[in-house]
């Protein structure tokens, strides 16, 4: 009753507890204080994701200079849950129940990236000049040449556009859920059932918005118009106010 949650850890289902042990360190948590969630990691706004099961557990047996509660995430297998079945731990959160399909839309804001934008500014002025001076090469020294940097400045110059265009993150209001895209590898969707609370905050002056699910938070750019908009649709679970973080 042994299973692997990453770095060199393994929980590990004793009679009296759970063991979360290393080869350096193993430490034992009643059941009594744990809890066990159904996650569903989506990076796109869709049914479909990477299932796991969080256990949260009081931080302090893993170190006894914190308090409240840490995540530790295994696959979702069913060995696992006949396992956390018979210790007696229900499993929380979103059931796995298969479906798939996309989820609809309904507000978008963008918010600019402007370190990406200044990288696509460059590949298109760049771009433009490579274009320019093989005109300039074809018409004064050589044509082939001239016509070999007119296309690869094309290149860069449409490269650069595309990149200016993209350059901007994305947070979404769903029918099902919020979705936020930094970039193509920081994208995550939360769903409206595992949301407990939507909150303004602000760090060194940047808005922020606060995101409390059922196990851990996030915390998105806020766009302006984004926690009304969240407010309007979901007023149970939108925390007016902005406080310092």
């Amino acid at each position: 009753e042994s299973f692997f949650v990453g770095d060199g850890t393994f929980a590990t289902f004793r009679e009296d507890g759970l063991d979360i042990h290393s080869e350096k360190r193993s430490v034992r948590i009643p059941y009594g204080e744990l809890r066990a969630f159904s996650v569903c990691t989506r990076k796109s706004p869709r049914e479909s994701g990477e299932w796991s099961i969080v256990l949260e557990i009081p931080s302090s047996y893993l170190s006894q200079e914190e308090s409240g509660v840490s995540l530790v995430q295994a696959d979702d297998k069913p060995r696992l849950r006949a396992v956390l079945a018979r210790r007696g731990i229900a499993v929380l959160g979103e059931p796995s129940d298969g479906k798939k399909g996309k989820f609809k839309c309904e507000k978008a804001f963008y918010l600019p990236n402007k370190q990406k934008r200044a990288g696509a500014v460059f590949w298109t002025v760049l771009g433009a000049l490579v274009a320019v001076g093989g005109v300039f090469v074809g018409i004064f020294w050589n044509a082939a040449a001239g016509g070999i940097m007119g296309a690869l400045g094309v290149f860069l110059l449409a490269r650069g556009i595309y990149a200016f265009i993209g350059a901007r993150a994305l947070f979404a209001i769903y029918e099902e859920g919020i979705y936020w895209r930094g970039s193509q590898t920081e994208r995550v969707f939360l769903k409206w059932e595992e949301i407990v609370r939507v909150a303004a905050e602000e760090k060194n002056g940047f808005p922020l918005l606060f995101v409390q699910c059922e196990c851990g938070g996030y915390r998105f750019p806020r766009p302006q118009g984004a926690l009304e908009a969240i407010a309007e649709k979901h007023p149970e679970k939108s925390a007016g106010g902005a406080k310092q973080s």
